[in-house]
């Protein structure tokens, strides 16, 4: 739902990002990141409803900068190198790697915020015997 609801106000922001291209400044450079922190992304978003709703300000600009670090090499990636990027995700063994390390990722994610809990682990434990 946000993300849906981003992508109707990307419509009315996408155009002022125009406006400032090509980049030739850093005020230029300041604004144009604001506008694109904008940008329909179920992940920003994610991480935006999570740090508001942390109602714990310092630590949400920490948790924001932190998401921002985190992103910048793949930015970076994917300007500078980005034909020899592409050529190299197209891999199969590199796509399938970055799958299964966003899905274990996820995981350790939702169980370190105690999701996991209420799952069955006996379950868990007869299944995982079952196979061997």
């Amino acid at each position: 739902r946000l993300e849906q609801a981003g992508s109707k106000v990307w419509q009315y922001v996408q155009p002022l990002t125009r406006h400032l291209m090509p980049i030739k400044t850093v005020q230029q450079a300041y604004c144009c990141g604001l506008l694109w922190g904008l940008l329909p992304c179920g992940m920003i978003y994610s991480i935006l409803a999570w740090t508001v709703s942390s109602n714990q300000t310092p630590w949400a600009g920490l948790i924001m900068l932190a998401f921002g670090l985190g992103t910048l090499p793949a930015m970076l990636l994917n300007v500078v190198f980005f034909r020899e990027f592409k050529r190299y995700m197209q891999h199969p063994l590199v796509r399938n790697s970055f799958a299964l390390l966003l899905i274990v990722l996820g995981i350790v994610t939702i169980a370190s915020n105690g999701l996991l809990d209420g799952l069955d682990i006996a379950f868990l434990n007869s299944h995982h015997h079952a196979h061997h």
